[in-house]
This record gives structure tokens, sequence and C-alpha cells, in this order.
């Protein structure tokens, strides 16, 4: 049974991350032509990373319209996805 509900947990989870619509995060990674912006959600980046959240924590970032703007020029968009994942 909790098996079951952390693979459900875990396939919602991954839907979040797909959808574009409610985000509070936008990382926009790589170097032209390779460039690729994924929007995300802080409670979920601050609960899983200590880098975000630090980052997300100080003045590292700009913000938007309520929306966290990084720009992560020094990696490419395929590795970023998967370390998001």
């Amino acid at each position: 049974m909790a098996a079951e509900l952390l693979l459900c947990l875990s396939k919602d989870l991954l839907k979040l991350f797909e959808i574009s619509t409610a985000y509070d995060v936008s990382i926009t990674v790589g170097e032209a032509p390779n460039t690729k912006i994924f929007k995300a959600h802080a409670a979920i980046l601050v609960s899983r990373s200590p880098y975000f959240a630090a980052a997300l924590s100080s003045n590292w970032a700009n913000k938007e319209n309520d929306v966290t703007i990084f720009k992560k020029p020094n990696i490419t968009p395929k590795i970023f996805s998967i370390l998001l994942k």
C-alpha cells in the first residue's frame, strides 16, 4: 500500500514538472543556440536541493511578476533536465 502511494506521488510530482501554467521559478539554461527555459516550483526545489534552498533564500536571482528568474549558461539543457527530474 505504501509503495503504491509513493509511486502515485512520484507520478503526480512529475506531472507538476511538466505543467507550465503554475510555476514560480523560471530557469534559462545553456548558451545560444542551445538554450531552454525550465519552469519549476520553489517549494519542490528548496525541499530537494541545498543549492536551490540557498539560491532562493538569497539575492542570487531576479524576480519578475512574482516569478524568480535564474540564468545558468554553464549547463546544457539536457543535463539540467536530468538534474531537475
